[in-house]
């Protein structure tokens, strides 16, 4: 019952805010058609687009007469029942020669949280004459090289540093660290992840109430160990694959690391619930990791081969890698150098995807140095030159 001016505005500004985004403005590729269909029904459409690809492909002498029928808007009956199988079907060949399509999961390199770390920390340094990182701030070797090149140093232990100004990496610290911090008299620049530090505030709170706590992860990731931290003496960390806990009692709750695959969380719930009576469960995990994991997976579906960047030691990404190895070959690199030995020809199909610590110029030369190995053109400047799978909605 919206008054159809109203409507009218609605999708203008849509369509305006679509075309002037900064991330991949939805715009028409320089050499595409536009036809105008508010007129046409269905069939006049398909005979519209039919003429003008039997124009383009009589153009180029692609197209062998035996393929086009004047009087029918239609592929001859012979090339309809092949399926145009590119092996048997001139016309389908000529469609996909060159046609090599190197695409962008839509939602990859660096989420909020990451970008939020790293300016905080160029910020401190800016400001300060001693800056030091408790543990590397995100899980990327060139990064982390980057700010030790501007003098933001690494340290692993708490205990060996006061009055200076320590920058808590964006996994988190223990609640022990953080108040040994304190007690050196140190200024402290917390760059933990709200989404991490989330995960401390139920933990404690699910502590105080005596609830016994499962903590989904990794128990050797810098995040869980902090998140343990900030647990009662009934709080264990259990992996993705491990067997359920015998005795828990009937009442539980489990909380997740934030990186953790939402499948892996969704089997754990199903295994659990039999076995108690009160079930408390958050879901933890990061919106930025649950859409580069739904992004990297139907670009993947759609895709001969997946090249995964991202840091080796990076959860978010080796889950990329994991969700992408099941659909298709995948590879998971941390630089565009280590594609030299990766065979890119026989892929016509190659997605792209990026953890939510890899910064965007390495996304770009990722790109760029598969589209040299394939002998394709269109060089990326910057991120918004890649093709994405996906248009962002908004």
């Amino acid at each position: 019952e919206v008054p159809l001016d109203i409507v009218l505005k609605e999708l203008e500004q849509r369509d305006s805010a679509d075309a002037s985004r900064a991330m991949a403005p939805l715009k028409p590729a320089d050499d595409s058609i536009e036809i105008d269909t508010s007129c046409l029904s269905i069939e006049e459409q398909v005979s519209v687009l039919y003429d003008y690809v039997i124009d383009l492909l009589k153009e180029t002498n692609c197209l062998s007469e035996q393929f086009y029928h004047p009087e029918q808007s239609c592929l001859s009956e012979q090339s309809c029942h092949s399926g145009l199988d590119p092996e048997s079907n001139k016309l389908d060949s000529c469609l996909r020669r060159n046609d090599k399509r190197i695409r962008l999961a839509k939602h990859s390199g660096y989420c909020f949280g990451v970008r939020r770390a790293i300016q905080l920390a160029i910020e401190a340094k800016e400001s300060n004459s001693k800056v030091f990182s408790l543990g590397e701030l995100i899980h990327n070797p060139k990064i982390v090289s980057e700010l030790q090149e501007m003098g933001i140093e690494v340290i692993n232990q708490a205990a060996g540093v006061s009055n200076s100004t320590v920058i808590i990496r964006s996994h988190g610290i223990s609640k022990q660290d953080f108040e040994l911090l304190l007690q050196n008299n140190n200024t402290i620049i917390d760059a933990t992840c709200p989404y991490v530090k989330r995960t401390h505030e139920l933990i404690g709170n699910m502590a105080q109430e005596g609830c016994p706590i499962i903590i989904l992860g990794d128990a050797h990731h810098p995040e869980v160990i902090g998140m343990l931290s900030y647990g009662n003496n009934q709080t264990i960390v259990m992996a993705p694959d491990d067997p359920i806990p015998a005795n828990l009692g009937s009442k539980v709750c489990l909380i997740s690391q934030t990186t953790q695959k939402l499948e892996d969380l969704q089997r754990v719930i199903c295994q659990l619930i039999p076995q108690v009576v009160e079930f408390r469960i958050f879901n933890t995990i990061c919106l930025a990791t649950s859409q580069r994991q739904d992004s990297a997976t139907e670009l993947a579906k759609d895709s001969d081969l997946m090249i995964v960047v991202g840091g080796y030691n990076s959860s978010n990404t080796r889950a990329l890698a994991s969700l992408c190895h099941q659909l298709c070959p995948t590879h998971h690199i941390e630089s565009e150098e280590e594609l030299d030995k990766i065979n890119l020809v026989d892929y016509k199909r190659i997605g792209i995807c990026a953890g939510a610590s890899t910064p965007q110029e390495t996304i770009v030369k990722v790109f760029n140095k598969i589209i040299e190995k394939s002998g394709e053109s269109g060089i990326a400047k910057c991120i918004e030159d890649i093709p994405l799978f996906k248009e962002e909605s908004c």
